[in-house]
């Protein structure tokens, strides 16, 4: 006997029917695509994205940046649950050109414009603006752009460097190439951009263009050296420490006994033919016992003592006219000893005698003469106050070098000694202003040596502070190897350049 269907039994193929038509239509589909979209194409890098249903078809639209992302972002579509195939909506995003970035420095804020390829090379361009400018404010304005070159990051953080050494300017980037625009604060400063601008821009980069403007040139341009008791002291302003270091061989060269003391300070405004008419100047003071000559702006002025008239004409010769470079006038103002006056002798009398008898005369004994008391020599020139305080530094340093870790501006245990004796030195020497200079041998990067050098004179410096010298007292300058007292040909040579010397500048 048949039992009655259920009711309910009647709705199960419409039921089934429904079940078919929601899989059919993606339903689950859809909605599992809703939840994994976000997540997964923001891995692929797409700018903006959205998938939709149709059918059991996947239709994904959006904006790639390149075609790596759009491939990414189409293979994640048809990962999700039900899709048949995947209907490709969208466009890749064509590369900026040119491509362009900057960074501008005024005073203590940085400012980042353009474009940057990703948020790696954001944060990577961030921190090298925050590295080259220690407490500044940086501003990031940058874009998200595809199209970067391969040279855009090492590009960007050289410009970033090089602003850096500079008061204000700008860095930009274009393509590959560079352009730097700005003022240094000081010389060493605008020598240390123009060299690296020159020869130290990472491989693939161009320097599309620099103005780099220096500080102010120095109005009258004065430059002077001065010889007395075997020292020869260089002073007054040098255009660079190139030519710093040129004056200070051509001086060891006119004067091979003396000591040169190197008092020079970097300023611009040098006239043309400034070294040749320095060259041409010691080499007439070298003449001299002792002199001075003063260059000012294109006069040269000398004066001193010299042993004979024909040696005090041979030095004007070599400083008039042809002798100098064009532009340049000398004065030449020299003492000369006066020869000794002729003695004046009386003519022989030729008077017939009187016819007078003979007489035998007596004749007393001569008076004993008083003995002649040999000539006193003249009393040496004591040497200053600063010539001692000079000359104690220099017997202490040629006694024990101060040494530091490879590479480095730490110094060593071993140099603590020496340490302490130049503080007492210098603390024995309340009066003067001393400079301490650091100096480096020729291996390695001319700028970072120039750098290494600075840190170096700065930690003597803080060193002899701990150790009681005033404040105020020391100042700290490296010279890099611009200033080698021997070639840098040995390991015994370039340890001798590798050094710190102690000037008293007052």
């Amino acid at each position: 006997m048949c039992q009655p269907k259920k009711w309910w039994w009647g709705l199960l193929p419409l039921a089934l029917l429904f079940a078919l038509m929601a899989s059919l239509t993606g339903g689950p589909v859809e909605g599992d695509l809703a939840r994994r979209s976000a997540d997964v194409f923001k891995g692929a890098g797409l700018s903006w994205a959205k998938s939709g249903i149709s059918g059991r078809d996947a239709v994904v639209s959006g904006e790639a940046p390149n075609a790596e992302s759009q491939k990414l972002a189409l293979a994640a579509a048809e990962r999700a649950w039900g899709v048949r195939q995947v209907a490709n909506a969208t466009t890749v995003v064509a590369d900026i050109k040119p491509y362009t970035a900057a960074a501008t420095r005024a005073g203590a804020t940085i400012t980042l414009t353009g474009f940057v390829p990703n948020d790696a090379a954001r944060a990577a361009l961030v921190a090298a603006a925050k590295t080259s400018f220690a407490g500044a404010t940086v501003v990031d304005q940058l874009k998200d752009g595809p199209g970067a070159p391969a040279v855009y990051a090492p590009a960007m953080a050289f410009g970033l460097a090089q602003l850096g050494k500079l008061t204000s300017g700008v860095a930009s980037f274009q393509d590959g190439a560079l352009t730097v625009t700005g003022v240094a604060p000081d010389v060493p400063a605008y020598d240390g951009v123009l060299a690296a601008l020159k020869g130290a821009l990472p491989a693939g980069v161009t320097l599309a263009s620099q103005d780099i403007k220096g500080p102010a040139p120095l109005s009258p341009y004065v430059w002077s050296a001065t010889r007395a008791q075997g020292v020869t002291t260089l002073a007054g302003a040098v255009p660079s420490e190139t030519i710093r270091g040129a004056v200070v061989e051509s001086a060891r060269k006119a004067f091979p006994t003396d000591r040169v003391v190197d008092q020079m300070k970097l300023a611009l405004g040098a006239p043309a033919g400034f070294m040749d008419a320095v060259n041409a100047s010691l080499a007439q003071l070298g003449k001299l016992a002792s002199g001075a000559v003063t260059l000012t702006n294109t006069a040269i002025k000398l004066t001193g003592d010299a042993a004979n008239a024909a040696l005090a004409d041979q030095i004007k010769a070599g400083l008039t006219g042809a002798a100098l470079p064009a532009g340049f006038t000398g004065d030449v103002g020299l003492a000369v000893p006066a020869p000794p006056a002729p003695v004046a002798v009386a003519p022989p009398l030729s008077i017939a005698p009187p016819n007078l008898p003979q007489v035998q005369a007596v004749i007393p004994p001569a008076a004993p003469q008083p003995a002649i008391a040999p000539p006193v020599a003249a009393a040496a020139r004591a040497p200053t106050a600063n010539e001692i305080c000079q000359i104690k530094f220099r017997e202490i340093l040629d006694k024990d070098s101060i040494h530091f870790a490879t590479g480095s501006a730490r110094i060593t245990g071993e140099s603590q000694g020496v340490v302490k004796a130049l503080a007492d030195a210098t603390k024995a020497c309340p009066t003067m202003t001393v400079e301490i200079q650091g100096h480096t041998d020729s291996d390695g990067d001319p700028a970072a040596n120039l750098d290494l050098s600075n840190k170096r004179a700065d930690a003597v410096v803080k060193a002899l502070e701990a150790l009681g010298v005033e404040e105020g007292k020391l100042s700290a300058r490296g010279y890099g190897q611009t200033q080698p007292v021997a070639a840098n040909d040995t390991a015994e040579n370039k340890a001798k350049n590798r050094r710190i010397d102690f000037v008293v500048a007052k």
